[in-house]
C-alpha cells in the first residue's frame, strides 16, 4: 500500500499553475493567506490616505463592521477594505461584503494584478442596492465581482477620494 506522501506527490500534477504570476511583482501577495492579504490592503489604504493628507487609522486591528476610520469633520468616515487578486478570467472578486445593519460608509476594493494595483470605491448604498450574490446561507456576506477594465488606477485615487469624502 502507498503511503500518504506518495499518494499526494502522484496527484500534485493535477494542480494547475498560473504562469502569469511566475515573475509577478505582487506574487507574495497572491501567495499570502486571506488574512494577510486583508491586512496588506488595510495598510496600503491607510498609508495612501496619510500621504495625501487625510487622518486615517486602522480601527480595532481591522476587526468589526469596518476597517479604517478617516477622521474628517463634521463626521468620521468608516471604510471597509477588501483585497482581491486578479483571477484567470481577468476579474477581481471581493468577498464577504456585509449588507444590512453594519456601520460603514464605503468599501475600498483593492485589486491586485501581476504588477499593478487597482481600486474601486463603492458606497454602502451601492452595496445595498446592487450586490445580490450571497456567499453563504449563514450570512457570510456578499461578493462584488468586477473586471479589470472597470477598476481605477492609482493616478486618480486622490480625486476619487476628494469626491466621496
Amino acid at each position: 500500500m502507498k503511503d500518504l506522501k506518495t499518494i499526494i506527490e502522484s496527484n500534485l500534477y493535477k494542480i494547475s499553475s498560473q504562469p502569469k504570476w511566475d515573475n509577478a511583482y505582487f506574487l507574495p501577495i497572491k501567495q499570502a493567506s486571506t488574512s494577510d492579504k486583508g491586512r496588506f490592503g488595510q495598510s496600503v489604504f491607510v498609508d495612501i490616505l496619510t500621504e495625501i493628507g487625510y487622518n486615517a487609522v486602522i480601527e480595532n486591528n481591522g476587526i468589526g463592521d469596518y476597517d479604517v476610520k478617516i477622521r474628517q469633520l463634521p463626521t468620521n468616515i468608516r471604510v471597509e477594505v477588501k483585497t482581491a487578486t486578479i483571477d484567470v478570467g481577468g476579474s477581481f472578486q471581493f468577498n464577504s461584503i456585509k449588507k444590512g445593519n453594519y456601520m460603514y460608509d464605503y468599501v475600498f476594493c483593492l485589486g491586485i494584478s501581476y504588477n499593478e494595483l487597482y481600486y474601486d470605491f463603492i458606497s454602502k448604498d451601492f452595496v445595498e442596492k446592487t450586490l445580490t450574490t450571497n456567499m453563504t446561507t449563514e450570512g457570510g456576506g456578499f461578493k462584488y465581482t468586477t473586471k479589470l477594465d472597470r477598476q481605477l488606477t492609482f493616478e486618480n485615487l486622490e480625486n476619487t477620494l476628494n469626491t466621496f469624502i
